[in-house]
């Protein structure tokens, strides 16, 4: 048994809100037989649990297959059926839980209703993005691409300009506290008529100290 831990999904924008990876589990989802996702569940501190990946299932085959269903099988065309024996959602989920959902395998065509998931505890897990997810992302990106479209303006508009000064403004200034210089450069590109908020001028000075 292997235990691995949760961590946010990153998008170029940002952090994507309510998403979330299986922190370092690729190569343990790729050798595992049973990967479960643990939730809180209506028992604390036993915990529910979300079956993200399932190789117990049941191979059911014909007695007295025919030797066309033989031909079949070793086609991998027909002959054999493999059936799930755990939900999509283990209530309570225990050792002693999982095992007896190995002899009682779980009915897929009337689940229990703990036995499915909500909306709210499968959506963090799902690669697919919902509407809105998939908007904060968009304008996300769209931020930053606008961001430094700006900062390339700025920087376009000072190399035509006055860099030597602003760099001459940053050294010295290097005395004050760091956090006066960026206001103190956007007041300078403000009287030269360029348009700049603090964090693109810390930009700014970050790229002229580089």
């Amino acid at each position: 048994m292997a235990t691995s831990h949760i961590r946010p999904r990153w998008s170029p924008g940002g952090q994507i809100p309510n998403k979330y990876n299986v922190k370092g589990a690729d190569r343990w989802q790729e050798l595992s037989i049973l990967t479960l996702i643990l939730i809180p569940g209506i028992s604390p501190p036993i915990p529910d649990a979300l079956v993200q990946k399932e190789q117990l299932g049941i191979i059911g085959i014909n007695a007295s297959p025919t030797p066309e269903e033989i031909d079949a099988m070793q086609r991998g065309e027909a002959g054999h059926t493999v059936s799930r024996r755990l939900p999509p959602k283990i209530p309570e989920c225990t050792f002693q839980k999982i095992r007896w959902y190995l002899h009682n395998p779980a009915n897929f065509n009337k689940l229990a209703k703990n036995e499915r998931p909500t909306i709210e505890e499968s959506d963090p897990f799902d690669v697919r993005l919902n509407k809105e997810q998939f908007a904060f992302v968009r304008d996300a990106v769209a931020l930053q691409e606008r961001q430094e479209r700006e900062q390339e303006e700025i920087l376009e508009a000072l190399q035509k300009a006055q860099v030597n000064e602003v760099s001459n403004l940053v050294d010295s200034m290097e005395e004050y506290n760091g956090d006066m210089v960026p206001a103190a450069v956007q007041r300078f590109l403000i009287i030269k008529g360029l348009e700049c908020s603090i964090p693109q001028a810390a930009a700014l000075i970050r790229k002229l100290q580089e």
